[in-house]
């Protein structure tokens, strides 16, 4: 099956209404995750512009699906099974290269993924 999984944060216990705790260069204190990343891509491509630098907690997902299905009517059954996904959610990637100082070359492949590893499930169905 094919699908679109998204991923939320939530808050953090710490900071009332936000996710990650940003040092220094950003606003300080805590701030929402959705907040940091735009800050990071903000960071990026103003002082690394060479860098390739994305952020989505949004991804197309295939999913294998197992289970079975136990009718009781005709138009009534329970469905028993496992979801397992098969592809990475890329939140934040960096990829790109520059030179320190005009000696060293520094290479930057930088990703943060997310994966459901399985979803169990049990679902009541009724059929017309």
């Amino acid at each position: 099956m094919v699908g679109w999984n998204s991923w939320s944060m939530g808050e953090s216990k710490q900071c009332a209404g936000t996710a990650i705790y940003s040092p220094g260069g950003f606003d300080g204190g805590c701030v929402s995750t959705n907040k940091f990343f735009q800050q990071l891509l903000h960071t990026d491509s103003e002082y690394y512009p060479e860098f390739k630098t994305s952020s989505s907690f949004a991804f197309v997902q295939a999913v294998v699906n197992l289970g079975f299905r136990f009718n009781f009517t005709k138009h009534q059954g329970l469905e028993v099974g496992v979801r397992i996904p098969t592809i990475n959610t890329p939140g934040y990637v960096s990829k790109g290269a520059f030179l320190e100082h005009n000696i060293v070359k520094v290479e930057l492949n930088d990703s943060l993924t997310f994966r459901r590893d399985i979803a169990a499930f049990i679902d009541y169905v009724i059929s017309f």
